[in-house]
């Protein structure tokens, strides 16, 4: 069986006006994952929109597609001109698990949540010729999952070929989160056992490796037993927390070097703290009126849409410097975010050209 997989690209990383860099650093590896389930007689190959030119003149028989929301246009356009060719069309991802309807006007079968148990289950229906439309995750475990098929990944088109997820989703539920949709109807947390991610590292070629993981640090027993069997180095939670916040701080440091790494570069974008124009209040009015009585204490009643909007605002603002305020408290920074020189010394990264960098800005 012939299979074409596909990472349609994002909007953005098409357009002169946005650095391809940001799209090219790491490759598909959930599309790399799903060929590994394919059998050895099979014929596959993966495509990333993102760093090569599609060759869409082709009818292999079965594409498959990983669809975000940004790429969800392109995805439709690519699985349209397959589907006018014959040739059958799978989708999954974050878009189609979200708005499965819509995916099914373009597709013969969708994926809804991770596909490690629902992509081998379609593979066997389909070569049986008996394929459903829809596909729904069950069994979350990554327990015998194969080998990610690194060999069909063009390691020179990206800036961090050695990339790895040894997990998948977070224990947490956070209500800003995509993970509660696309995870729904079963676990939100599995990972690889131990032995099988320093399996799959030791694969890799070079000393570099990035983790991918939404939450590498959920189990603090696995990363604990990961590492140490990195390094070969015992590892204990604080030791790992501690590594965690020198790089961190030395990223903050290194930001102020090049001129950033202030307040103001952790101000949110105009978008994220509310309405942005008078005909987005509007249009919810009733939501945004009420906040303003309960949250704000501001009473809306007689007052503009200008003047309301400017009150949520600046309520939004001021909630959002108190996060802001907190965290630099608990991390050890200034009130304008840069780290003390006591906190680079308690992390013992209090280096004559550190420490010379952050001098003008300790209060």
């Amino acid at each position: 069986m012939k299979v074409k997989m596909i990472l349609p690209a994002l909007t953005e990383a098409t357009s002169p006006y946005w650095r391809s860099i940001k799209y090219s650093l790491f490759p598909p590896l959930g599309l790399a994952t799903l060929a590994g389930y394919l059998k050895d007689d099979d014929e596959v190959a993966i495509e990333d929109e993102h760093v090569e030119a599609l060759d869409l003149d082709d009818t292999p028989d079965l594409v498959a597609l990983e669809v975000y929301v940004t790429s969800a246009h392109r995805a439709y356009e690519i699985a349209d001109h397959y589907r006018k060719r014959g040739v059958p069309v799978a989708m999954g991802g974050l878009h189609v698990t979200s708005m499965p309807r819509e995916a099914l006007q373009h597709a013969d079968h969708v994926f809804l949540g991770p596909g490690e148990d629902s992509w081998p289950r379609f593979l066997a229906e389909f070569r049986k010729g008996r394929a459903r439309r829809v596909y729904r995750s069950v069994r979350r475990t990554l327990e015998g999952c194969p080998r990610i098929r690194r060999d069909l990944i063009r390691e020179e088109l990206y800036f961090v070929p050695n990339s790895l997820i040894v997990s998948r989703g977070c224990p947490h539920r956070c209500d800003f989160c995509y993970k509660h949709s696309f995870f729904r109807g079963g676990r939100s947390y599995y990972r690889l056992p131990v032995e099988a991610a320093l399996a799959e590292i030791t694969r890799l070629r070079g000393r570099h490796l990035f983790f991918l993981d939404d939450n590498l640090f959920a189990d603090r027993a696995f990363a604990a037993q990961l590492f140490e069997g990195m390094t070969g180095k015992p590892l204990d939670e604080e030791g790992m927390l501690a590594q965690s916040a020198r790089v961190h701080n030395l990223q903050r440091v290194m930001a102020r070097m090049f001129g950033n790494g202030t307040r103001k570069d952790d101000m949110p974008p105009l978008r994220a703290v509310g309405p942005v124009t008078a005909e987005e209040y509007e249009s919810r009015a009733e939501r945004y009126d009420k906040q303003l009585r309960e949250l704000a204490g501001f009473d809306p009643e007689g007052k503009t849409t200008g003047e309301k909007l400017a009150a949520i605002r600046a309520y939004r603002m001021d909630q959002y410097n108190r996060v802001v305020d907190a965290a630099y408290e608990r991390r050890g920074w200034t009130r304008n975010g840069v780290p003390t020189i006591e906190r680079l010394r308690e992390l013992g990264i209090d280096l004559p050209e550190i420490v010379e960098i952050v001098r003008d800005d300790q209060e």
